[in-house]
């Protein structure tokens, strides 16, 4: 006490001690908020897959609650092959990277969601509303799309082998840098007005389907 820098000293001691009580406090908040993040998805997955395969209203909204809860925990890359989604409401869903494979959206909405990179094979979204749907680079071999409304989808890049389109809504769509698309497959949807396409298929539509091209009736 003798020293006249005693009460800095002392003072430099405490604030020291304190600051490494605050940092340990917040690690171990961080620490527990993650493992209770990882506790949480890994219970919603469960109950995801308690439902899997379920064709019923029940098992939907009971996995359209989940999606969405997930969601809010920043998880995209979710397993629901095989979950029945009919008639949910998934507008503006974070499904990047998801797998979707054989799963039964058939007249969901996904308005806005965001399916790039997604796996969608085989999947039953007919009559579904995918209006500004992200699907560039996603799987989309044999999946039924017959009478969906794909209005500002972006497809580039996407997969169609084998898809169904009879009777979709192309309407401002990007359909650039599509495998698997053909003229022929292109000539069973309802509209392509505004429609982004390789330069070969606009040929092919223009000479063989140029009805495809032309605004909607009543715009």
């Amino acid at each position: 006490r003798s020293d006249p820098n005693f009460r800095l000293l002392l003072l430099a001691a405490v604030h020291g001690a304190l600051v490494s009580l605050v940092l340990a406090g917040f690690a171990v908040f961080w620490v527990a908020a993650r493992l209770r993040r990882q506790a949480d998805i890994a219970e919603l997955e469960n109950t995801i897959e308690d439902f899997r395969g379920w064709p019923s209203p029940e098992a939907a909204h009971r996995t359209r609650g989940c999606i969405r809860r997930l969601n809010a925990l920043q998880a995209t890359r979710l397993d629901l092959s095989r979950c029945c989604l009919r008639h949910m409401d998934l507008g503006a869903a974070k499904l990047t990277g998801a797998r979707l494979v054989g799963a039964d959206l058939q007249a969901a909405r996904l308005a806005e969601a965001d399916l790039a990179g997604a796996d969608l094979q085989g999947a039953n979204l007919r009559d579904a509303f995918l209006w500004g749907v992200d699907l560039r680079g996603a799987t989309l071999w044999s999946t039924d799309l017959r009478g969906a409304s794909l209005e500002g989808a972006v497809l580039s890049g996407a997969l169609l082998n084998g898809a169904f389109l009879d009777g979709a809504d192309l309407t401002g769509a990007d359909l650039t840098g599509v495998e698997g698309l053909s003229a022929e497959m292109l000539a069973q949807a309802k509209g392509l007005f505004r429609a982004k396409l390789e330069s070969d298929l606009l040929r092919a539509l223009r000479s063989q389907h140029p009805h495809l091209l032309q605004p909607p009736k009543g715009t």
